[in-house]
């Protein structure tokens, strides 16, 4: 893969934190993906700001870089919320393309869902690393989407 975004969890991003860097060094983007993993809609937004900022600061932390780029946990927002994230200055990245790999239901299903509706371009396909099938999948998935022109890119110089 040439680029992307990992949207880091930052109670995650601690240990070990060595892979933040390398996601840097590979030229990939980083987002927040709260510290916490709380669904943010009905939280205050001082409450919200001190989460995202938090992870923020983590994320610069571990890899030298600053983000302003945030996936809502489960991509559950609310007008409110978003308005209150976008205040903080963040920038939301919603997925346009997700294969269910949340599920953990293997390999053979993920793959058929992955073939079945394979992504276009501009998409941004959302995928998860607690799922110990889709590395598998993209290896499968990767050279067939590449076969058929897909590339892959960071979201930020679209921003």
């Amino acid at each position: 893969v040439e680029t992307g975004e990992f949207f880091v969890i930052g109670d995650k991003a601690r240990s070990p934190p060595q892979v933040v860097r390398r996601f840097v060094a590979a030229g990939h983007a980083l987002g927040g993906h709260t510290s916490s993993h709380l669904v943010i809609p009905g939280r205050s937004r001082s409450n919200l700001a001190a989460d995202l900022g938090q992870c923020r600061q983590l994320l610069a932390d571990l890899s030298g870089r600053d983000t302003l780029l945030f996936r809502p946990p489960k991509g559950e927002m609310d007008l409110r919320s978003a308005r209150d994230v976008a205040a903080l200055g963040y920038r939301i990245v919603h997925w346009t393309r997700t294969y269910s790999d949340y599920q953990r239901d293997g390999l053979a299903p993920l793959l058929a869902r992955m073939a079945a509706a394979p992504p276009q371009p501009r998409d941004i396909v959302l995928l998860h690393d607690h799922n110990p099938y889709t590395i598998g999948a993209l290896a499968q998935a990767i050279p067939r989407w590449q076969a058929h022109g897909l590339g892959f890119a960071t979201v930020e110089p679209a921003l």
